[in-house]
């Protein structure tokens, strides 16, 4: 057998195979034995047609079968015998056979992980964001929580700040009731603006077990431009009507929480701003590693082979078809919304692979195992993800990311943005 591989670009191969007549002699004697088994001859048991026989009645099926079989057993062999690695399965593109005699040639082409010229991956300039927890968030944060141990008492008239219970049924043409359009059991906060200002400023003054015709405009969603706001109607039935009176803001509130290391307001203060601190660094980190990972892509351009993209698009049709298994789904749909995404994650897992070979950058088993025994979590649950590969494997490559872009970090330009944080949690801007 020769090989000669021709490089088409950083990730196709075009590999030309020629076998000798030898070869194809050890083909055709397979390819006679798997026919035996299947052929037959007046006077001649299955299997039992002597060979020269067997070739003389039924050659054009023997001369047939010859390419596919000496494909698979060569495919096989060249593989073995160079450094290819494909990442899907080869596609023929020439088979030049006619008689044993004259040998036989074919191509085959196939595609491998792209040879990724690292371009530029320290000193990259991104911007991280540093926000500080504001009093407006604390105190926000403690609103929150005096919510949670207030008490309620029963009114008989709605105001604002009072929560509602009822029922609304959506109305038609002359406010005829719409079947199968009642909802029960809505709970809302008047003039809190979770539902809808106009909506809830229409409750005020309703009784328990009273009913009001209620009237709002809906405009159009997203991308229905050509639409005019549509007049709904509703009638709503007040089932319960209750205020509720905040727990002071003092010691008895911090003690409440059932944490012993928390006695005072001024401890649970502190603890407060803690944990909403920590959680705009978490935060503030995972975007900067966001940005890290997109600069990193900027500055290493390359192309992702097309079986490695349409295994991945072909995976998350199987894993969207297994969700909703008795739904119809557009296949094509599916995969030109997820191709961007499909591309982007191939492309930051093929250039965080080469990082890490350029970096000397692994992760061990035995660090793996240590990050399992540091959860906290039960001792059987350990064993459980221990014996777990799948889990392991995947563990391994969240691991290797972390300290890829610990690493990307240690070594970039980065530019402090400072933010000011608003007292609603998650909303942060510049200053």
């Amino acid at each position: 057998m020769q090989i000669d591989v021709k490089k088409v670009n950083a990730s196709k191969r075009q590999i030309t195979i020629k076998l000798t007549p030898e070869e194809l002699r050890e083909v055709e004697k397979q390819v006679i034995r798997n026919l035996q088994k299947k052929l037959t001859l007046p006077g001649f048991r299955k299997g039992h047609i002597p060979p020269g026989m067997f070739r003389r009645n039924f050659g054009e099926a023997i001369k047939a079968e010859i390419p596919e079989l000496a494909i698979a057993k060569y495919y096989s062999e060249m593989l073995a015998e160079t450094d290819l690695k494909p990442v899907g399965v080869g596609e023929i593109t020439r088979i030049d056979f006619k008689e044993i005699e004259e040998g036989m040639e074919f191509d085959i082409e196939l595609e491998e992980e792209p040879e990724i010229e690292l371009r530029k991956y320290k000193n990259l300039k991104v911007e991280k964001e540093i926000a500080v927890v504001t009093d407006e968030m604390v105190d926000q944060t403690l609103l929150n929580i005096r919510k949670r141990f207030a008490t309620s008492k029963a009114v008989e008239m709605a105001a604002k700040g009072h929560f509602i219970t009822f029922t609304a049924q959506l109305l038609g043409e002359g406010d005829t009731p719409v079947i199968g359009k009642k909802y029960d059991q809505i709970t809302l906060e008047i003039g809190s603006g979770e539902f809808d200002p106009g909506f809830e400023e229409q409750l005020i003054g309703m009784e328990v077990g009273g009913e009001r015709i209620i009237r709002r405009m809906v405009p159009p969603r997203p991308g229905e431009k050509s639409r005019e706001p549509l007049l709904e109607s509703y009638k709503v039935t007040a089932e319960a009507i209750e205020e509720r009176e905040l727990p002071p803001l003092d010691d008895d509130l911090a003690k409440n929480l059932d944490d012993e290391k928390i006695e005072t307001l001024e401890q649970l203060k502190d603890a407060l701003r803690k944990d909403l601190q920590y959680r705009l660094e978490r935060r503030s980190n995972s975007q900067f590693y966001s940005r890290l990972a997109d600069e990193a892509l900027k500055e290493n351009p390359f192309e992702v082979p097309d079986s490695m993209l349409n295994r991945q698009l072909d995976s998350i049709v199987e894993r969207i078809q297994e969700r909703y298994p008795d739904e119809e789904i557009d296949e094509a749909t599916v995969r030109e919304k997820n191709r961007a995404d499909a591309i982007y994650a191939l492309r930051w897992h093929l250039l965080k692979k080469q990082i890490a070979r350029a970096e000397s950058i692994s992760v061990s088993d035995e660090e793996t195992l240590k990050f399992i025994d540091s959860l906290n979590i039960t001792v059987k649950e350990k064993h459980q993800r221990k014996k777990n590969k799948d889990y392991l494997y995947d563990l391994k490559q969240d691991l290797l990311e972390e300290k890829i872009l610990h690493f990307l970090s240690q070594n970039a330009d980065i530019v402090e943005v400072f933010v000011q944080p608003q007292a609603e949690e998650g909303a942060i801007t510049r200053v």
